[in-house]
This record gives structure tokens, C-alpha cells and sequence, in this order.
């Protein structure tokens, strides 16, 4: 049973308009959920009495920080890679091939795949990533209204983040859409004259990380924002302390340099030309502390670990493993999978079935589909070891110990071996398996020498050859032998 808080992050994670039957249903519990016309959450504000930085600042810091690029675009690129399949529901028949080819044909038609993955890179940027959906059959409504029961979804478009930060009633139907709790994206752009109200059903809204009070995501880098500066910092640090130590700095004394005007600007222009140099006249003393050399190992590596922390990804991954380098690199592979296939199942996949359903039910299809996203891998030898892994367990499962008691039958093992964990049937009644017999022994040869059916042709003429000559051998020495008692 979901509590009030489960209804409420429900609500603002990725945001959908109510259906008719929501309305209806709901009715008593969307007068708690739904923002009212005050709530905080319904708009991003940014500056120093936020302490949070513009959706401009989010994107220039973000390309100042190149590991956090990195991060970003690797875990947004290893979660669409493998991309989905659709499968049939239990007990709906076979999957229909005109309801796939609808479904291939518009992300085709879209490179639905690529902006998918552009997407989820807003969502870590700025918080929030929207997709623009343009339909068929939809020429007498505007963007702020629903699309007309018949429009077909056509395409898609991504929209730039930094100018959807108010999320609200529209405003000329206030009253109509504050009835049907029904909330409108802002979207703005003073420079170029834009200014829309566009309906929920219209944008694919992809949050990243909302907090129960809010409708917009957080942001990765408003996250990493003092990390990112001190990054830069350290970058700094580094190149002056290196600056210092190759070339040092210049103390010169110039007489009577405060005397003349045209000295004082001949020497200004050999400042500019030399930062490092410190010009002065007769009178003034100059005293030099040069800097303690460091090693920034550390301090890069804090700013790492943060980095790492805030996107959810094994530093290794983050920073990259060398050739060769493996030893315990891939202990953090089985979390990081689970985090990327819980951002796919738990985030991703409601708003692409929303989006599928709507293709297939406005050509008069039936929805009957389950999304179930490919498995990933980070590199082949993590995929090995899952593989042997989950081998082994499929084996323990159907076979048991010693080849007696297995508890999966073979169905349910090979499920095991593709899928990794699954739910059995606590009440299936399973036929163990009888213990293998032993392997029938050779059959014996009447003669003493048990090992002579074993030989070939050739090795038994040798030996055979061999003992031959070892009998002329024998009667030869009883010969000598005997020859020799004679003479005594």
C-alpha cells in the first residue's frame, strides 16, 4: 500500500497530466499531491540566495570539468547502448508484427535512440531533460491544449532545458486546468522572442533525482559545484607552481625609474611582457618566498572520489582502468550495473511506454507490451565472469550437489543462466534426478597381462621383439656360463 509520500514522489517524478479516471478516482488524494498556486517547487530559481547556479552557469561549469563530461556521457551512453525489447504480456497471445513495425518505424524515423541518450545528459546537467512530441492529425490544437484523441505521435524533438524553469497553470485557463490538476511547462526564450505554454502531454519530462517538494530535478553539476571550482583551482595551482620552478621570477632594480616618465613606461611595457617580473626602483626591497613543491595526487583524488559519488560510478570507471590492470577492478561492475538498470526500469521505462502505448492506441492497436531492457557490460572480462557465474549457479540449481537435488527445473535454469536472479515457484513440485551410474569398467582379456587390450599393433610387435631378444640374450649368458665351469 503506497503511503502519502509515495503518491507525492510518484507525482512529481517525470510528471504526467491525470486521465479522466485519475480525476475520478483520485480526486480526494490529488488535493493533497498537487501543487498549489504558491509552491516552491514549481519553479527553479538560481543566485546567491539559492546558492544554486543559473541553467547558463550549469552548462559552462559543466564543460570546464572534462571527467565529469567523462562520467556523464558514459553512463547515459552504457544505459541506451544495448537499448530495449518489446515483450508480450502473460497470456495475451503472440506479439503482433504490425504493432513492432509502428514502434521500429518511429524510432527510426526519429534516431529516437541517440536523443534518448542526449536526454538523459540534459537531465544530469541541468536537472531535467524534455523531448517535444509532434503529432499527426493534430492541426486544430495548440501546443498548450491536449492532443486531439486521434493524434499519432510523429516525432520528437529535444528542447534546450535552460529555458523551461516555471511549471504551471496556463495562466488564460487558469481556473479549467487548476480543476483538472492539470500543470503546464513554461517555456522561454527572451533573446529569440519565445514564449510557450506547452501541455504535459506534449514533452517527454525526464527528472533526475527530484526531491518529494519538487517538480525539476537536481542537478549534477549544481551538485559539484564547489568540487568543480576547486578543481580548477588545483589546475591553476599546478601550472603556476610549475611556471615558477621553470622559469623563475625577475627582481630588477632600475635607477631613477621614479625620476622619469619615460622610463616608468618603457619598464611598464617589459612588465606586461613578463608577469613573472617585479620592476622597482632603488628604494624599494624585494624579498621572495618561493613556494613549497606539493604533490596534487591527493587533492585530485578527493576531487575524483566526489565526482564519482555524485554520478554513482566506480572511480576505476570514472578515471579509466590501464591495459593490464585488472586485479580487483571489477568488484564495483555488479553495483554499477544495478544502478544503471534501476535508472532504465524505475525512470526510463514508464515514460517510453507511455509514449509507445500512445503510438500503438492511437492507430487503433492494443497495448499488451512489457519493456525489457538488454543487458550491459562494461567490458568482455566482466562479461566472461557473469556468464561462468551464472553458469555455475544454473547448474547448482538443476543438477544439485553431486548430480541429487536440484530444485529449478531445466526451463527455469536456462531463464537463470539469461537473466541472472529470478523468482521461482515456492509451491513447484520438482522430480529430482536419479544419481548418475558409474562408468562401465573395460572388459578384461582371459590372459594375466590386463593391460595388453590397451595396446596398439605396433607397441605390442615391440615389445614382443624386446622380449625375444632378451631370451637370446638369457640362453647366451647360461652358454658362457657354462662354457667357463668347464674350464675350471
Amino acid at each position: 500500500m503506497k503511503t502519502l509520500g509515495d503518491r507525492l514522489i510518484d507525482f512529481y517524478n517525470g510528471y504526467i497530466a491525470p486521465t479522466d479516471k485519475e480525476l475520478e478516482v483520485g480526486k480526494k488524494e490529488l488535493k493533497v499531491t498537487s501543487p498549489t498556486e504558491y509552491d516552491p517547487g514549481r519553479k527553479k530559481k538560481s543566485g546567491w540566495l539559492t546558492k544554486e547556479l543559473s541553467p547558463s552557469q550549469l552548462r559552462k561549469t559543466f564543460q570546464q570539468c572534462p571527467l565529469l563530461s567523462k562520467g556523464v556521457r558514459k553512463k547515459c551512453l552504457d544505459g541506451t547502448r544495448a537499448w530495449l525489447n518489446l515483450e508480450i504480456l502473460p497470456n495475451r497471445g503472440d506479439a503482433v508484427k504490425a504493432d513492432l513495425d509502428y514502434i521500429y518505424e518511429f524510432e527510426k524515423r526519429n534516431n529516437f535512440k541517440a536523443k534518448w541518450a542526449q536526454l538523459k545528459i540534459n537531465s544530469y546537467i541541468y536537472g531535467d531533460g524534455y523531448l517535444l512530441i509532434t503529432f499527426l492529425n493534430d492541426d486544430k490544437t495548440q501546443l498548450w491544449q491536449k492532443p486531439s484523441p486521434k493524434a499519432i505521435p510523429w516525432r520528437v524533438k529535444l528542447l534546450d532545458s535552460e529555458h523551461i524553469n516555471e511549471f504551471d497553470y496556463y495562466p488564460p485557463k487558469k481556473a479549467y486546468y487548476k480543476g483538472r490538476h492539470t500543470l503546464h511547462f513554461h517555456y522561454e526564450d527572451t533573446n529569440q522572442d519565445k514564449d510557450f505554454w506547452i501541455h504535459p502531454d506534449r514533452i517527454i519530462h525526464l527528472a533526475r533525482d527530484p526531491l518529494p517538494h519538487k517538480i525539476f530535478g537536481n542537478s549534477v553539476v549544481n551538485l559539484l559545484r564547489n568540487i568543480i571550482k576547486s578543481k580548477v583551482n588545483i589546475d591553476v595551482a599546478v601550472g603556476e607552481i610549475l611556471s615558477w620552478f621553470a622559469h623563475g621570477n625577475y627582481d630588477i632594480t632600475v635607477p631613477g625609474i621614479d625620476d622619469s616618465e619615460d622610463e616608468k613606461d618603457y619598464w611598464e611595457k617589459k612588465a606586461n611582457e613578463h608577469p613573472g617580473a617585479w620592476i622597482h626602483g632603488e628604494g624599494i626591497e624585494i624579498k621572495p618566498v618561493n613556494p613549497t613543491a606539493i604533490d596534487p595526487q591527493a587533492f585530485y583524488e578527493y576531487v575524483i572520489m566526489n565526482i564519482a559519488a555524485a554520478i554513482i560510478m566506480p572511480t576505476h570507471l570514472l578515471t579509466g582502468i590501464q591495459v593490464g590492470k585488472v586485479t580487483g577492478a571489477e568488484i564495483g561492475f555488479a553495483d554499477y550495473y544495478r544502478d544503471v538498470k534501476d535508472n532504465q526500469e524505475l525512470d526510463e521505462s514508464p515514460l517510453i511506454e507511455k509514449l509507445y502505448k500512445t503510438i500503438l492506441e492511437s492507430r487503433g492497436r492494443t497495448w499488451k507490451y512489457s519493456i525489457r531492457w538488454n543487458q550491459i557490460y562494461v567490458d568482455e572480462l566482466a562479461e566472461a565472469e557473469i556468464m561462468w557465474k551464472r553458469t555455475q549457479s544454473a547448474d547448482l540449481a538443476l543438477n544439485g550437489t553431486r548430480g541429487v537435488g536440484g530444485f529449478a527445473d531445466d526451463e527455469e535454469a536456462r531463464t537463470m543462466y539469461n537473466k541472472g536472479q529470478i523468482e521461482l515457484d515456492e509451491k513447484k513440485k520438482i522430480k529430482h534426478k536419479t544419481p548418475p551410474l558409474p562408468a562401465p569398467k573395460p572388459p578384461r582379456p582371459a590372459d594375466k597381462n590386463i593391460y595388453d587390450y590397451q595396446l596398439s599393433v605396433s607397441e605390442k610387435a615391440m615389445i614382443k621383439r624386446r622380449r625375444e631378444t632378451i631370451e637370446r640374450e638369457k640362453a647366451l649368458g647360461e652358454e658362457i656360463l657354462k662354457e667357463q665351469e668347464k674350464n675350471v
